[in-house]
């Protein structure tokens, strides 16, 4: 069924982008190596999902998406910094996909809700942080 709402992306529902929060976090992003093992009875894994949740606080007004939807991880590092194999920048970003969850910013990080993707630069600026993008996709109806 065509959307008559969506021109862009040829009426193709499925690629159709319904709305886009960009969210930028001024925090570092761990290597999973960091977090030693990734499991929810490890501190280290607590204390970093708690301390994305207290930086995602100011985002709270915005409403989980209810349509499957894409999330971008981009993780920028300073000077004197290096990337993380693929590996560990997909596990590092565990405890912030469990806060974004655990917010309201997103219903669930089931591949049923989510689809992810994860990227990772120097900084421009020579900072630390993360930037989330979440685009809710329109209904494949």
């Amino acid at each position: 069924m065509r959307d008559p709402a969506c021109p862009a992306c040829g009426y193709d529902p499925s690629h159709c982008i319904k709305t886009t929060s960009t969210l930028i976090l001024k925090r570092g992003a761990q290597s999973l190596n960091e977090l030693s093992t990734n499991t929810r009875h490890n501190n280290r894994y607590r204390n970093a999902r708690r301390a994305w949740e207290r930086l995602l606080t100011p985002y709270s007004c915005l409403e989980a998406p209810t349509n499957h939807c894409r999330v971008y991880f981009t993780r920028y590092w300073k000077r004197g910094k290096y990337g993380y194999d693929y590996g560990n920048l997909v596990g590092g970003f565990k405890p912030l996909l469990d806060a974004l969850v655990r917010a309201g910013l997103l219903v669930d990080d089931s591949p049923k809700h989510i689809t992810e993707y994860y990227d990772q630069r120097r900084s421009p600026d020579g900072t630390d942080y993360v930037q989330v993008v979440i685009e809710e996709l329109h209904d494949e109806t």
